[in-house]
């Protein structure tokens, strides 16, 4: 309300598309992070399999993917087709379509958003990201072994270019520092980045997650969606800006 005055006389087109259009890019967002999360895993754990992303096909169909699947979480609500955003006159602004006591269509679209729009998305992301990890690790353990092995074979020529050091001295020079203490720092640097981007991608989402849970128990919309709807929001794109 400005003054006595609503911003929205009543449930028009423009004020269901004033929560539809930010409502989609938002699922733009975070189906972008979760195909940008499963590539990367196909890419690191199935390189074999990688090949078939690199084809123009394969990029437009992901292209594509991303901007028409969440059109399913704003356009049918925004025209008024399936749970349509419901009009609040104390505020003059359209709220979510997540009410449950609105009737069976809002229940069906609460299902739907949180299974499809969260759900999902977050375990995929999720998915990619503990396998990326895993796969780290192995390879962290193969290269750790390989060393052992590499260690054993040389251990015969170490012991004679000992001996020749002993009969031939050489001027003593600094010791380099050696590439297995750089590989291990590379190796805590990267182990670190991953647990970082793991739990950014948990908390970036549960504000969002717990203000659209409390608006769809409420009978009339909360005075937490209308103060946090939009930080919560906000905060569900730190995510993609610290997705590498």
């Amino acid at each position: 309300m400005i003054g006595a005055i609503p911003i929205n006389p009543g449930n028009t087109f423009l004020c269901r598309l004033s929560l539809g259009l930010p409502l989609y890019l938002g699922m733009v967002n975070i189906y972008a992070i979760a195909f940008l999360s499963l590539i990367r895993y196909i890419v690191i754990t199935k390189p074999n399999r990688s090949q078939h992303l690199s084809n123009k096909k394969s990029i437009l169909m992901i292209y594509i993917l991303n901007w028409i699947i969440p059109l399913s979480f704003s356009l049918p609500q925004t025209i008024g087709f399936w749970a349509r955003f419901p009009y609040y006159s104390k505020t003059g602004l359209c709220g979510p379509a997540i009410k449950l006591s609105f009737g069976p269509s809002y229940i069906l679209f609460f299902i739907y958003f949180y299974c499809f729009g969260l759900s999902i998305p977050f375990q995929a992301i999720m998915f990619s990201y503990w396998h990326i990890y895993k796969e780290f690790t192995r390879n962290r353990r193969r290269i750790r072994d390989a060393r052992v092995q590499f260690s054993v074979a040389t251990t015969e020529d170490t012991r004679i270019d000992s001996m020749i050091e002993v009969n031939c001295p050489k001027k003593p020079i600094d010791k380099p520092v050696s590439k297995s203490t750089i590989n291990k720092n590379m190796e805590k640097k990267l182990a670190k980045t991953l647990l970082i981007i793991i739990i950014i991608e948990v908390f970036s989402f549960i504000p969002m997650a717990i203000v659209n849970l409390i608006e769809s128990i409420s009978i009339e919309t909360s005075l937490i969606y209308q103060n946090y709807s939009l930080p919560a929001f906000v905060c569900s794109f730190i995510s993609g800006v610290c997705n590498p």
